[in-house]
């Protein structure tokens, strides 16, 4: 077959088991591909290559390990710059609904504290970034591993899209949404950090995200 791109790249891992693979399918011709097995587990290493995106992402909602273990190390895009962007202007937005609905009628003040409010959300991302990194840092991690730390941390905060939502059918204020789409944003961090940390164990790793979350949430509110 054909030596595919994804052959070049590094850290490859099966979306079953989690350990290192080769490659992830090979092209025998432009209609005709094979999922390369794995050594480990015998399933298909990632059979989410064949899978439409829609799928991958109902799979992520639904917390599936082996769809985080697929964008994380087997999918390479190059729009984090941009999802960072919309996932802090979603969090600025449902920041300044909250402050809307307290009763500021000035039109200036509602701009400035737009603003405001993006700056403490691009903190709050910022905050738990780093400390990811230094959990990765801790484990040895080479650049290249670090800057995909990085992206991944920017890929679990997809679920604050669904604030926007929310706000629009007017579920925004109630209590269950609160609580639930807290959960699930501190959920998908832990999802993706036992992508990026196979080795560590689920307290460790729920523990640590458990820790970043609450200090990026907790100063930026000092600040506020």
């Amino acid at each position: 077959g054909e030596k595919e791109e994804e052959n070049k790249w590094k850290n490859l891992r099966c979306v079953n088991c989690g350990v290192e693979a080769t490659s992830l399918y090979k092209r025998f011709s432009k209609e005709i591909i094979r999922l390369t097995p794995c050594e480990c587990c015998g399933e298909a290493v990632d059979k989410y290559v064949e899978y439409d995106l829609v799928l991958i992402v109902i799979h992520l909602v639904l917390l599936y390990l082996p769809a985080y273990r697929h964008i994380v190390h087997n999918t390479r895009y190059k729009v984090y710059p941009r999802l960072a962007f919309l996932f802090i202007l979603c969090m600025a937005f449902d920041r300044w609904y909250q402050r809307e609905k307290s009763g500021l009628e000035s039109i200036l003040d509602l701009e400035y504290g737009f603003y405001e409010c993006f700056f403490l959300s691009l903190l709050q991302m910022v905050i738990f970034i780093v400390f990811s990194l230094l959990l990765a840092h801790f484990s040895q991690f080479t650049r290249d591993q670090l800057i995909l730390t990085a992206n991944s941390v920017i890929l679990g905060y997809f679920g604050s899209v669904a604030t926007v939502v929310c706000i629009v059918y007017g579920v925004r204020e109630t209590l269950y949404y609160r609580i639930l789409m807290l959960v699930f944003l501190f959920a998908s961090e832990i999802q993706v950090h036992r992508a990026l940390f196979p080795s560590r164990s689920l307290l460790f790793t729920s523990s640590s995200v458990i820790i970043g979350k609450s200090l990026s949430l907790f100063i930026p509110s000092l600040i506020q």
